[in-house]
């Protein structure tokens, strides 16, 4: 079993606290109704256990706002889990509603690419598709996929 971690960075560097306003945001985002499914309140990110774990909390470089831990199999080509933190030196929320948060939505949307395999893009050019790896508060253009990153799902999954 191998393991790649992905790390989503602020740019420029954002400071605050906070847990987020509607945080169901994250499963109605993987097509999960938050009442029907149950939820562990005790998962934890970063350890190898099968279970896919959506979790606030502390990550030690206050520049970064996401980090998604992927383990998969190189032999199968599968992958068997995903941990994802979102970093609590940042304020969440619905930018929406509150346009100065970290937008909850925009960076869960990032962070599960990375969950189905993608990479992050740094090019400039490349800075309003979702993979791009930079994100400053009040940003929402990674809410949806860009052709970019339909067309490295459609490379990687030969669909």
């Amino acid at each position: 079993m191998e393991r790649v971690d992905f790390v989503h960075y602020a740019k420029p560097s954002g400071a605050g606290s906070g847990k987020p306003k509607g945080g169901n945001v994250c499963y109605k985002l993987m097509g999960v109704k938050w009442k029907n499914s149950p939820v562990d309140y005790g998962a934890q990110y970063g350890e190898q256990n099968y279970q896919n774990a959506i979790a606030f909390g502390n990550y030690p470089d206050s520049n970064v706002i996401g980090v998604t831990s992927v383990w998969y199999t190189r032999a199968g080509k599968q992958i068997v889990e995903f941990d994802m933190l979102l970093n609590t030196d940042f304020n969440w929320g619905d930018v929406a509603i509150e346009p100065v948060k970290m937008d909850l939505e925009n960076i869960v949307t990032h962070e599960a690419g990375h969950a189905v395999g993608l990479s992050d893009i740094y090019s400039g050019s490349c800075s309003s598709v979702t993979m791009y790896g930079y994100s400053t508060e009040g940003e929402t253009s990674k809410r949806t996929l860009e052709q970019a990153d339909i067309s490295g799902l459609q490379a990687m999954y030969g669909i």
